[in-house]
């Protein structure tokens, strides 16, 4: 199986995205605006690397609610 991700400092392998934002610390939003439409969004691994994943504005919308 493909994972979603995985920490290139410590191995952790997130199989699905909800696992990851399971296990990992959410750190805070990189906001490209007004160039882009989309945001990262920063958390921590348990290792304590910081990891992204690319959101658009919608989902920015969800996470501020």
């Amino acid at each position: 199986m493909i994972s979603y991700k995985t920490c290139k400092c410590c191995g952790n392998d997130f199989l699905t995205e909800e696992s990851f934002i399971a296990r990992t610390k959410f750190v805070g939003i990189q906001s490209f605006a007004p160039y882009k439409m989309s945001s990262i969004e920063l958390r921590d691994c348990s290792c304590g690397t910081t990891l992204g994943r690319k959101m658009s504005d919608m989902s920015l919308s969800l996470v501020a609610a």
